[in-house]
């Protein structure tokens, strides 16, 4: 069997995607607090035709950062495992 992956760079890759979800995560925040803050001036149709654009927008998004996540989680698994591979190898 031979190891075909870096487990240094899918670890990088790992840390790369949870802080990007991260960033997702705080970003969605930041916008739905500004959203709520805005009805306050804003309240016609076109707004709640976009509330419902944004609702399904936030859906998306929290599943993305949720599967982000647990890919991370897999991903530094595979890491451990191409360790332990490799260091028998050697």
């Amino acid at each position: 069997m031979k190891a075909i992956a870096d487990p240094d760079e899918i670890r990088k890759f790992a840390a790369s995607l949870e802080a990007r979800a991260e960033g997702v995560r705080q970003r969605q925040t930041a916008m739905i607090n500004s959203f709520h803050s805005l009805r306050e001036v804003w309240r016609d149709e076109k707004y709640l035709r976009f509330e419902r654009v944004l609702s399904h927008t936030i859906t998306r998004l929290t599943l993305f950062y949720h599967r982000a996540d647990a890919y991370a989680r897999y991903l530094r698994k595979k890491a451990e495992f191409l360790d332990r591979y490799l260091d028998r190898r050697y």
